[in-house]
């Protein structure tokens, strides 16, 4: 067996054995379309893909994506932890914790802050105990129930992201978040292969992404925080959800901050799913108060199953 930390390149010739492990491990489809928008073209051009091979094909696979973490006015290298793949025939072998740390040194030594990421209960534990991650939060889903008596003076909303979308993302305070420009949101969700995003923002430049999922409105991102916006913004999902024959609409927001209070006031409550968000840091000198969480802040869409 190979331990090895692929190149682009090398990938491509491994695609096929890596879309048969990843039905062998999840008992689902994926296709190289899928592959390819998630590794090939993300607008970092980076690529870090840990993998064990056995007879010509992976039986193993830990894989990051590229992105970057606005803090106190700077742009930090991170990655998203993305899922992790081994064979059946192959568990119990260590083969994650071994991929992982390959990678890890691999990341530190090309500059990354930090990896973060949301891992799910079989995975959270390995993560902690095994490769020195935290946990920063165990995030809670804020739903609403549609109700259309519940609207009140609903407007229309433009259907494209500002081009300024981004500017609050690079802030002078404490907080973390993903830096997401219009290349990072064009790939991550309007050119997505497997997910129709939809977008909404007024004309003072707050915005949301969201998408359908079953009867569901996900608010995969959401930037407002004056009242009126995000009372507006509410107003026009729900009449959205009412036209599509949803009933429901989730989110996640910030605990402490205007933005929850608003939506609780408008009748969103804690519900699940709750998920994990932990990190481990590469670089302490770029990371001072990463554990708490208050300091971040987080979109459903961070997480890459949304």
């Amino acid at each position: 067996m190979e331990i090895r930390l692929l190149k682009k390149e090398e990938f491509h010739s491994l695609e096929t054995s890596y879309c048969e492990l990843y039905r062998h491990c999840f008992n689902d489809y994926i296709d190289e379309h899928i592959i390819d928008h998630r590794f090939m073209q993300n607008p970092y051009d980076e690529f870090y893909m840990c993998v064990a091979i056995d007879n010509g094909s992976i039986v193993a696979n830990y894989t990051v994506s590229p992105t970057r973490i606005a803090h106190n006015g700077k742009v930090l290298k991170a990655a998203l932890s993305l899922n992790t793949m081994t064979h059946p025939a192959y568990v119990g072998k260590g083969l994650f914790v071994t991929l992982a740390k390959h990678l890890y040194d691999n990341l530190t030594q090309d500059g990354f802050s930090l990896v973060y990421g949301f891992p799910n209960y079989l995975s959270n534990r390995t993560f902690v105990s095994k490769l020195g991650w935290r946990d920063i939060y165990e995030i809670p889903t804020l739903e609403l129930l549609i109700d259309e008596s519940k609207i009140v003076n609903a407007v229309a909303l433009k259907r494209e992201l500002p081009l300024n979308c981004h500017k609050n993302n690079l802030n002078s305070d404490e907080s973390y978040e993903v830096f997401k420009d219009l290349s990072y949101l064009n790939w991550r969700y309007i050119h997505s292969p497997n997910n129709k995003y939809m977008i909404l923002a007024t004309k003072d430049n707050s915005w949301v992404i969201y998408k359908f999922y079953q009867d569901i409105i996900n608010v995969v991102e959401f930037h407002a925080n004056n009242s009126d916006e995000i009372k507006d913004i509410v107003n026009q999902l729900m009449v959205i959800g009412i036209q599509n024959k949803k009933t429901r609409i989730t989110v996640w927001s910030k605990i402490n901050s205007d933005q929850h209070i608003l939506l609780e006031k408008l009748g969103f409550r804690n519900r699940y799913p709750i998920t994990y968000f932990g990190a481990k840091i590469l670089r302490q000198e770029d990371c001072e108060g990463i554990w708490n969480y208050q300091n971040w802040t987080v979109n459903m869409g961070d997480d890459n199953v949304y």
